[in-house]
């Protein structure tokens, strides 16, 4: 049977960005380093300790690549780029936004289901396919639901399928476009020709976005 893909965004920095084109693939995380501190965590009431929750690996994504906010987050305040990804369809799932702490007894179902998810068509998915820990990894603070996110998470039964090299892992990833964030002229010539090159060299679409001249948003540079 044939992969069904949907297609993502990636907001990075430059810094491993021709990696990235030339070897089609993308970091996964384990969460420990996220920007907020309660992801991939189970509290313990009791005993008034939190453990992070281990084994994962970790892709996320959001449905948009004109999302102010992330490029200032994650782009480097809009001098790195946003990439056009397509991921294996059945892998996604959405986050699952959410004003309530995991505890070590939480009914991780019941915050699933009555918690705010992005809406995205091609995308509706059954959680009870997926292990508790990576439940969990779906679960994140309602605060942060202007990044529309999306996850890949892996635990170490699906890591056969994974790239593992020098300590890192990685997952094979289509990129079919590198939009440039409206700073990017600013980066150093020798690191902007790299990039490009590298286009060049896996026939990536390149997409230029430039500031509105009507309102507060970025635009795709016609």
């Amino acid at each position: 049977m044939s992969t069904k893909w949907v297609t993502l965004y990636k907001y990075v920095s430059l810094d491993h960005v021709v990696d990235i084109l030339d070897n089609h693939r993308l970091y996964l995380s384990d969460g420990k380093n996220f920007n907020d501190p309660f992801e991939i965590t189970v509290t313990d009431k009791k005993k008034h300790n939190t453990r992070h929750i281990e084994g994962l690996h970790i892709l996320s994504l959001t449905n948009s690549y004109r999302n102010k906010l992330i490029w200032s987050h994650y782009a480097d305040s809009h001098k790195g780029v946003c990439l056009t990804v397509k991921v294996p369809k059945h892998l996604v799932y959405p986050i699952c936004y959410s004003t309530k702490r995991i505890y070590e007894d939480s009914d991780i179902d019941n915050i699933i289901s009555s918690s705010k998810r992005v809406s995205k068509k091609n995308v509706d998915k059954d959680f009870s396919l997926l292990t508790k820990n990576q439940k969990m990894a779906y679960i994140k603070d309602k605060k942060w639901l202007y990044e529309k996110e999306y996850r890949v998470v892996f635990d170490r039964d699906d890591e056969a399928g994974l790239i593992y090299q020098d300590g890192k892992w990685f997952m094979s990833v289509k990129i079919t476009n590198i939009y440039l964030g409206v700073n990017f002229d600013k980066n150093k010539k020798e690191t902007k020709r790299k990039i490009f090159e590298a286009c060049k060299r896996n026939e990536i679409k390149i997409t230029p976005m430039i500031l509105s001249n009507s309102d507060y948003s970025i635009r795709v540079k016609r």
